[in-house]
């Protein structure tokens, strides 16, 4: 069951339920002061994904667009009328901020009540929860219940209770790894988006348009791409599975979708009808990769692509519909060639098996002129 509170339930003991792990390191320094000047110039994704445990995800294309697929596929209760990014706490609730139904903003916490913690592991959960309590209060004081600056939000919970997150040019983390804080403290410019994957891999999108990343050899299929390093389109937001390996989404500024998931069919044609209105809109060209279930795919999207794929989709069923009604003729006038030569045998006087066999072989022979006539005395071939 969910709820809205920012008080958690006690964790209860039990030996059997999976383990939950804790970072020693300190809560990294917030950043509580915004440079509002640069909000406006910062890179802005309008994709939002976010992996969840047991496959679950949430994902929102443009301002028309958004799916769920979780425990918390049913969110009224949380007040929030239109969504703009969740995180999710692994099996404790989920981060979700949005507007509510009389045009605010709203961030809301929510705890799974009842979820079990081993015993040997109270104490980490502990930590985890109140780092995450933080988080949340953290993300209240920033947005003051303003919608736009909701929107502004960038959120992404790793493993072992590991976070980052970023209101305008403000921003928060804790028990992120080493060499992320390194890059972080390297960099002279913002982060925009932090995806924080499986044993310590990470991405970082800076708002000058640099990135780093280390992934950990965890998300090969990733590595092998150009998508993070191609300059020409480059990512403006990153998400990796912390819940399975060679998982991820990546966005980039043109909107090209690239991904390896488990999506349903429905949000592959959502980001595909996302990334055509873009190209549409922007009149950009661009590609797009996905792998989905072990097979990848690659697509061009253009300008052009939508109305010229719609043309020649009319084409093929129009052609498709003029083979379906030969077929039908065809079998209609081979039955025609059977049955009446059937007749003309039975009338003659020949015996019913006799003529059911001439029949049979008028049938056969009518059906062999045709596929002669399709096939091989065809001028097209």
């Amino acid at each position: 069951m969910l709820g809205d509170s920012d008080d958690p339930p006690t964790p209860s003991s039990n030996d059997t339920s999976p383990s939950l792990s804790s970072d020693k390191s300190s809560p990294a320094p917030s950043s509580d002061k915004e440079d509002t000047s640069l909000n406006s110039s910062l890179p802005k994704s309008e994709v939002n994904f976010a992996f969840g445990p047991q496959d679950w995800y949430w994902i929102r294309c443009g301002p028309r667009w958004s799916f769920v697929r979780s425990k918390a596929s049913s969110w009224d209760d949380l007040k929030i009328s239109t969504p703009h990014w969740v995180a999710f706490k692994h099996d404790t609730g989920i981060l979700i901020g949005g507007d509510d139904d009389e045009g605010g903003g709203r961030v809301v916490h929510t705890w799974n009540e009842g979820h079990l913690v081993r015993a040997d592991q109270v104490d980490s959960f502990v930590k985890t929860r109140d780092a995450y309590i933080r988080l949340h209060n953290w993300i209240s004081d920033q947005v003051q219940k303003d919608p736009e600056k909701v929107r502004q939000v960038s959120i992404s919970i790793g493993p072992k209770g590991s976070y980052f997150a970023r209101c305008g040019t403000a921003q928060t983390s804790y028990a992120l790894p080493k060499d992320l804080e390194n890059s972080l403290e390297e960099s002279n410019s913002y982060p925009i988006n932090i995806a924080l994957g499986k044993q310590g891999a990470w991405i970082v999108l800076f708002a000058d348009g640099s990135r780093d990343w280390n992934l950990r050899h965890i998300y090969p299929t990733l590595a092998a791409t150009s998508n993070l390093s191609d300059n020409t389109d480059k990512p403006v937001f990153a998400a990796l599975n912390p819940y399975a390996e060679d998982q991820y989404f990546v966005v980039t500024e043109k909107g090209s979708c690239n991904y390896r998931t488990p999506l349903s069919e429905e949000v592959q044609k959502m980001t595909d009808t996302y990334m055509r209105t873009r190209a549409i809109r922007d009149g950009s060209s661009f590609s797009h990769t996905v792998t989905v279930g072990g097979v990848p795919k690659e697509a061009r999207y253009t300008p052009n692509s939508w109305l010229e794929e719609t043309r020649t989709e009319a084409m093929l069923a129009k052609f498709r519909g003029r083979v379906a009604l030969v077929k039908r003729r065809d079998v209609i006038f081979v039955g025609a060639v059977a049955g009446g030569t059937g007749f003309v045998a039975k009338i003659a006087g020949i015996p019913t098996l006799r003529a059911f066999g001439v029949a049979a072989s008028a049938g056969v022979g009518a059906a062999m002129t045709m596929w002669y006539r399709d096939t091989i005395g065809s001028p097209n071939l």
